[in-house]
């Protein structure tokens, strides 16, 4: 019956999760359970430091369903202040991440983006990984794990700190699950567009407008930050010169002799 507490940071921004007061404790436990799996890596003990974003999940056994155009949904979660969020115990881990998504968001404004995009760890510094759906950013990501471990399949996070960009990795759920992530930051090496081919090659990129149209196709926003967005994706196409196609077809071994040759 008690209340509980999940603390965990994302790109530098805390979050609690507070689980107020329920009957409902199999629920309880289950969501829990559920939220804890995902949240690996980015949990921290609980503490009084100040949070910047809290979602509180009370129990409600009447639902409000509305109607819009014939089209019926349940308002699973509402603001009860700009970074407060309250929902009931029956949200899912996915209308969850949704939540925690929008309160990025506006956490970032002009400083950050969240893209979509696969990458890898290269030392302490990061590889990025872009292109259309089918392009092969999870084949990449997967063929090069073995030297260079994945840090994610389908979402990062770019955030500008101290007049620099750095990558962090986000709690959200992706195809690829055994992918182990973590709060840390990890600074930007390379960017890459993907072409499958019969052949490796990589070649620099030097037209700044390709490359913001590209990164905007591969944007994660939502209409309240859309021009912010476009600002801080600007200033990262700006200051970032390490941007390349990378040439490739699905060889895991021909991909290291490649990587051994020339680098990446």
């Amino acid at each position: 019956m008690k209340k509980t507490e999940i603390n965990f940071t994302v790109a530098g921004f805390r979050f609690k999760i507070i689980f107020e007061k329920t009957e409902l404790q199999y629920i309880k436990k289950k969501l829990m359970k559920d939220i804890k799996a995902i949240l690996t890596g980015f949990i921290y003990p609980n503490s009084n430091i100040s949070v910047d974003f809290c979602i509180r999940l009370v129990e409600n056994k009447r639902f409000k369903t509305c109607c819009i155009k014939k089209t019926n949904y349940i308002e699973f979660f509402t603001l009860e202040n700009s970074k407060t969020a309250r929902c009931s115990y029956q949200i899912s881990v996915f209308q969850l991440e949704m939540i925690i998504r929008n309160f990025l968001l506006k956490a970032l404004k002009d400083k950050g983006f969240i893209l979509h995009s696969s990458a890898n760890k290269k030392g302490n510094k990061s590889i990025l990984f872009l292109g259309d759906s089918g392009a092969g950013k999870s084949t990449i990501m997967r063929l090069l794990d073995k030297k260079y471990p994945a840090l994610a399949d389908d979402s990062v996070i770019i955030k500008k700190e101290h007049k620099r960009f750095f990558l962090y990795q986000t709690p959200f759920i992706e195809k690829e699950s055994w992918v182990k992530k973590n709060s840390n930051k990890y600074i930007i090496d390379k960017i890459f567009i993907l072409k499958k081919a019969s052949f490796f090659k990589i070649e620099k990129i030097l037209d700044k407008k390709f490359i913001f149209q590209n990164l905007m196709k591969q944007l994660f926003t939502e209409k309240p930050y859309y021009k912010k967005q476009i600002y801080s994706i600007a200033s990262f196409v700006k200051q970032i010169d390490e941007f390349y196609y990378l040439f490739f077809t699905k060889d895991q071994n021909k991909l290291f002799k490649f990587i051994n040759k020339y680098g990446l």
